[in-house]
């Protein structure tokens, strides 16, 4: 058996969904500081793990923001979609195949899985999403998100650095998930992942990205108004309190802004610590959308709209 083959047992074994490796230059085209080669100078190759996230927790999101009397369901999502898959699954096994790599006389370098940003630039430290693009899990989305065939972008993943010379998936080359322009047609103009953006952080503006030999079209991010969406401080992104969002966003806005947060909305993040509260550009996407978690979503409203009718 293979050190490559088994890295994928060990991961597998551990219930992750998806596994991949990456020739480290793949992703050479990455900003000055967040390539493989910064966080190891002789990178060979990286390791993509992912797990998909489950029905009920995709159910638990849309009914939060689909109806405002039961906002208390993404309690369910900021721990079971964000919080446990990431911290408990992904950055767990990641620590087994670390320390079995170092078994084998290799270093190996893991990026978070909750990924956090680097404030004056406002990029992830080392980019999951592109590492796992990279070892042919997915596409890029044009919202910069993964898009797997299986569970469109409805996945976390964490990312491992390795002087180990594994062996290299194959990249799909025409998978074309994602096409933006038919897109615009069900986002009345924009692309759905855009449209319902409670921040506007997503295009229109766009940019093209290269991944290995494969380059893709994507929107522009603000990622200083995703995280004010992400962090509840808008009622459209759960926030209990709409906090005026300036047009300029930055890390002192961000801050300031969570400052102005209503106090019982600050103490539901004290036992999990990291949580997103929006994640309407990942459930909305149609790519491999459940018609399970849709058929439940539109019976939740239609009980909505029975109680509401019976109170008249």
């Amino acid at each position: 058996m293979t050190i490559t083959h088994e890295i994928k047992e060990l991961a597998f074994s551990n219930n992750l969904d998806y596994v991949g490796i990456a020739a480290a230059d793949s992703l050479k085209n990455e900003p000055e500081g967040s390539r493989p080669s910064d966080f190891l100078p002789d990178a060979q190759t990286i390791i993509s793990l992912g797990v998909k996230l489950s029905l009920g927790v995709q159910f638990a999101n849309r009914l939060a923001h689909s109806r405002r009397d039961l906002r208390h369901a993404i309690y369910s999502y900021l721990w079971h979609g964000f919080g446990l898959p990431s911290l408990h699954y992904l950055d767990r096994t990641a620590l087994l195949i670390i320390r079995f790599l170092e078994k084998q006389g290799y270093i190996a370098v893991p990026a978070m899985a909750a990924s956090s940003f680097d404030i004056r630039t406002s990029l992830t430290e080392f980019s999951n999403i592109r590492a796992a693009v990279a070892a042919g899990l997915g596409d890029l989305g044009w919202g910069e998100l993964v898009l797997t065939p299986d569970a469109g972008p409805r996945a976390r993943f964490t990312s491992i650095i390795t002087n180990a010379s594994l062996e290299v998936d194959a990249v799909p080359m025409n998978l074309n998930l994602c096409e933006p322009d038919k897109c615009k047609e069900l986002g009345k103009g924009l692309p759905v992942c855009a449209s319902v953006c409670p921040t506007h952080a997503i295009g229109p503006s766009e940019e093209k990205t290269k991944i290995g030999d494969k380059i893709f079209r994507t929107a522009k991010i603000d990622r200083w108004r995703c995280m004010w969406g992400s962090m509840g401080l808008s009622k459209d992104s759960l926030g209990l309190k709409d906090i005026p969002m300036p047009d300029t966003v930055g890390p002192e806005e961000v801050f300031n802004g969570m400052k102005e947060r209503d106090p019982a909305q600050s103490l539901e993040l004290m036992v999990i610590s990291r949580g997103d509260y929006c994640g309407k550009c990942i459930m909305e996407c149609p790519v491999a959308s459940s018609s399970k978690v849709n058929e439940l979503l539109l019976k939740a409203k239609r009980k909505s709209r029975g109680k509401n009718a019976a109170r008249k």
